[in-house]
């Protein structure tokens, strides 16, 4: 039986850690000769290395791509990778790509396929965030892409509008697949990260990433008071750094300056099975990552979602907004970690779950390219 050569790519942990589950499908599937394509920003040192991560979970066919890497300049960035992938793609047999979101570096390798004639398959578009230029990004992608697998009915809608009308999939959210399972106790992860979370006090995850559209002064800004806010809550901090965005240095320059107060601590990179079980038993997330919009309600947690990053999203019940200013956080702060509010969001259905996420993206990929 001919086997199909897909490559799956991964530009950062969190859209590796969304991937997991439809991965490892892929590989024990016999119809495909799985790969993974691995970018430069898992290598930096910066973000903790998880090239290491993934290799250390099971991927025999990895494949890294490497270029060179600045802070600042993400249009040199995207030269680079459109110019590294090209001869990547030349070296390659490639039947069919997957590709997930919203990334610059995504769209650049999705610029590379489109070249090359190959499918691609893409995960988590026809969302909205229009406080960030990934939204433009996603856009461009869709409009590149052969097949759509969608979170919602809403979603799909959103690429309707867009006039792209054939081959689109609701499948839910890949993340929240088996989300609950190998899950970390309080204790454990304690033991696992060296560290003592005061058990009197609440545990609040914090994940700050630039609003694209703003300048580097705006950002600055909104993360010093996140950063004053945080500190004023007197509860255990948990903060991880933020996307390999314009300026992320002098963002994770900003974050650094507090790794040494009291009751806060600041990892580079968690890992998926630790980041789903901080959420598990933490109590509230607190900033501006697409987790708290997908991910927080799974695990009955409020998530006080900040700024503009977000902005159009389509989000559950347990998510509530929030400029970055210190007395409305405050006050948005006191109603989400209300007892009230506990039990109104303790039944809550996650809108973006649904059963058998990868097992669906990896029929409908054999079925579509085997229909002839």
């Amino acid at each position: 039986m001919k086997k199909i050569n897909i490559f799956t790519f991964t530009v950062g942990r969190s859209d590796f850690g969304i991937l997991q589950n439809l991965l490892i499908r892929l590989k024990k599937n016999k119809r495909f000769n799985s790969n993974l394509v691995v970018n430069e920003v898992h290598k930096s040192k910066i973000f903790g290395d998880t090239s290491k991560e993934i290799k250390n979970i099971y991927y025999d066919k990895l494949h890294i791509v490497r270029y060179k890497l600045t802070s600042n300049d993400i249009n040199f960035n995207i030269s680079q990778i459109i110019k590294s992938y090209n001869n990547f793609f030349k070296k390659n047999k490639i039947d069919a790509c997957i590709i997930l979101g919203d990334r610059y570096e995504m769209m650049s390798i999705s610029i590379v396929i489109k070249k090359f004639l190959i499918p691609i398959f893409h995960l988590h578009g026809g969302a909205e965030t229009l406080g960030s230029l990934d939204n433009i990004y996603r856009y461009t992608i869709s409009k590149m892409a052969d097949v759509h697998f969608v979170e919602t009915n809403k979603h799909k809608k959103n690429l309707i509008k867009m006039n792209i009308k054939k081959n689109i999939f609701v499948v839910g959210a890949p993340s929240l697949e088996n989300s609950e399972k190998n899950l970390t106790s309080k204790k454990k992860f304690q033991t696992d990260m060296n560290i003592e979370f005061n058990p009197l006090k609440k545990i609040i995850i914090s994940c700050f990433h630039s609003e694209t559209i703003l300048n580097l002064n705006e950002n600055l800004t909104n993360l010093k008071n996140l950063l004053i806010f945080l500190k004023s809550l007197k509860q255990n901090i948990v903060i991880t750094y933020p996307n390999a965005d314009h300026n992320f240095k002098s963002y994770i320059d900003q974050i650094e300056k507090y790794r040494k107060e009291k009751n806060f601590f600041i990892f580079k990179n968690l890992g998926r099975i630790k980041y789903f079980s901080l959420l598990n038993f933490g109590n509230l997330l607190i900033g501006n990552s697409s987790s708290g919009i997908i991910e927080t309600a799974n695990f009955k947690i409020p998530c006080l979602n900040l700024g503009n990053r977000q902005k159009n999203r389509f989000h559950n019940q347990n998510v509530m907004h929030s400029k970055f200013d210190l007395l409305e956080m405050k006050k948005k702060y006191k109603i989400l970690t209300a007892n009230k509010f506990y039990k109104k969001i303790s039944n809550i259905k996650d809108l973006y779950y649904k059963p058998n996420t990868s097992k669906k993206i990896a029929d409908k990929i054999f079925q579509l390219l085997f229909k002839n």
